[in-house]
């Protein structure tokens, strides 16, 4: 008798220790599942949300810019525009204070490496007032990065006339189409953004 009490209280048996194991590995599994999901989608969400306001607000600065352009010496306020590039006349001193004269400087969006930059060359008045601009420009700032418009084959910039046609002269730009396409991881995988905005040209 004494001998079999012994052996009942003697523990588990090698299977029950199996099956406790393997349940236990199964539990742990699914929480590990469970909060690698829930990080994933967290850096997912994070990555868009990034992606998203990085093009937005280089969207706010062009717009701002393009809504103040006016071209020197009577000329029309863009002086280029191609799919990656705009170039425009924009003076912003008088956003904040109109009483200033009117002297607006030559600013140049672009498609770099897979980035938005934004520079600018500051005007030069000459004789009788007449203005001009030196050949390079300086203070090159990056407004946006991962940019796949190069990859989709999406223009970021396209030029409208007043007739609503698509054009690439200059001076009958009258409203200017921006198309920012972001790319950014989701779930491992390549996944894309666009913010897209159109803007009429005030001085064309």
């Amino acid at each position: 008798m004494a001998a079999r009490a012994r052996r009942r209280c003697g523990g588990f048996t090698l299977i029950e220790l199996v099956i406790g194991i393997a349940l236990s590995g199964l539990v742990a599994a699914a929480i590990f599942s469970f909060f690698s999901s829930s990080t994933e989608a967290g850096r997912v969400h994070e990555s868009q949300t990034r992606a998203q306001e990085s093009a937005r607000t280089a969207l706010a600065r062009l717009g701002a810019d393009v809504r103040q352009a006016a071209g020197p010496n009577g000329g029309g306020p863009v002086a280029a525009i191609s799919s990656t590039e705009l170039v425009i006349y924009a003076d912003l001193r008088r956003s904040n204070d109109p009483t200033l004269s009117f002297l607006p400087s030559k600013v140049r969006y672009a498609l770099q490496s897979g980035s938005l930059v934004r520079e600018s060359a500051a005007p030069i008045v000459g004789a009788g007032g007449t203005i001009t601009y030196p050949a390079t420009y300086a203070g090159q700032t990056t407004l946006a990065t991962g940019l796949v418009n190069a990859t989709t084959g999406a223009p970021l910039f396209a030029g409208i006339n007043s007739d609503g046609n698509a054009t690439s002269v200059a001076a009958d730009v009258a409203q200017i189409a921006v198309r920012v396409q972001v790319g950014h991881t989701d779930s491992h995988r390549s996944a894309m953004d666009e913010v897209d905005l159109d803007i009429t040209l005030r001085n064309a």
